[in-house]
């Protein structure tokens, strides 16, 4: 099981709770979407997922380990091992070159780096591949982030993403700057990234049009009552 949680609530110091989840399990190879308004508690699922804060109660399991029972740096480690994060606002090194920018995930972990040699024979063969899948191989790879446009950010943040093959892919907002045809292409790449190398996906999107791609549907109404889980 890459995801289980179990009457898991998070709240900010002294205030209602942002999030309620009876439960919730993701296995390997599965998506995840999460909808909801803002400051229904989305942003705050990812950071729980990830490692970044902790429940106030109940359990948030990834990838075997209760996230509340690991040390700060057993939590970075894990996040760093397994996890693939595209970010809202991509978060390249701007004075980092496409292919120094995508090589990042295996340099930080020795697993990743492992994994990208047994999978595609060095990494940079695996970004190369990356970078023909998601239509930048015509690029030069040394060529600086930030004379990119935003659509090339944004595909060169998910070949970061998924360097390495990490168990779990999170994207927070990943088609919020596209137009409906991008978009729909864009998720087309992400899914089927994600579906060649058996690849978990959590996305976090405020269009519901995108919901019916994913295998689970999660919908969040904040501090309200709880959170409403949708069985594909």
């Amino acid at each position: 099981m890459v995801i289980s949680l179990s009457q898991l609530v998070y709240a900010w110091p002294g205030q209602s709770p942002l999030l309620r989840i009876d439960a919730l399990n993701l296995e390997a190879g599965q998506s995840l979407f999460v909808g909801g308004p803002s400051g229904s508690g989305k942003s705050s699922l990812l950071s729980l997922l990830s490692g970044v804060v902790l429940p106030t109660a109940g359990d948030c399991q990834v990838l075997g380990q209760s996230m509340a029972a690991l040390s700060p740096v057993a939590r970075d480690r894990l996040r760093a091992d397994a996890m693939g994060i595209v970010f809202q606002q991509f978060n390249l090194l701007p004075y980092l070159s496409m292919m120094d920018n995508v090589l990042l995930p295996v340099k930080v972990s020795h697993r990743r780096h492992a994994q990208s040699c047994d999978r595609h024979g060095h990494p940079v063969a695996q970004a190369r591949g990356l970078f023909e899948r998601l239509g930048l191989d015509a690029l030069p790879p040394s060529t600086p982030v930030h004379q990119l446009s935003v659509g090339q950010q944004q595909r060169v943040a998910v070949a970061r993403a998924f360097m390495g093959s990490p168990a779990l892919v999170i994207a927070d907002e990943p088609t919020s700057a596209l137009d409906d045809d991008n978009r729909d292409a864009f998720l087309e790449l992400l899914l089927g990234l994600a579906n060649a190398g058996s690849t978990s996906v959590v996305m976090v999107s405020h269009d519901r049009r995108l919901a019916d791609r994913f295998d689970q549907q999660l919908w969040l109404v904040g501090p309200r009552p709880l959170a409403e889980k949708i069985p594909s």
